[in-house]
């Protein structure tokens, strides 16, 4: 009776073990895989904000005070105009202007 009950016991693990080794059949995500998307090009809204910033730097903000780009000093060798402007936003999902 001890054999019979060692037997299965046997049986029982082998059965574990090869059961615990089945592949799987979910996709793995390929990383080579490109994922983008490419969408309409945003529309401009509004009128541009546009500052002359010099080598002592400067800050510039968008028209409804949503954005702010801060360029610091020595990031310009000489005086440029930088300019922002608000665009339509064609992501989907996306809420709002870009």
């Amino acid at each position: 009776m001890k054999r019979y009950f060692s037997g299965i016991a046997v049986i029982l693990v082998i059965g574990m073990f090869l059961s615990s080794c089945k592949k799987t059949n979910d996709k793995q995500a390929d990383p080579t895989e490109d994922l983008t998307t490419i969408t309409e090009v945003g529309a401009p809204v509004g009128t541009a904000v546009k500052k002359a910033i010099d080598a002592n730097g400067g800050q510039l903000s968008s028209a409804d005070g949503t954005l702010q780009v801060i360029i610091p000093a020595g990031a310009l060798a000489t005086a440029k105009e930088i300019s922002i402007q608000a665009i339509t936003n064609k992501l989907g999902g996306g809420i709002g202007n870009a």
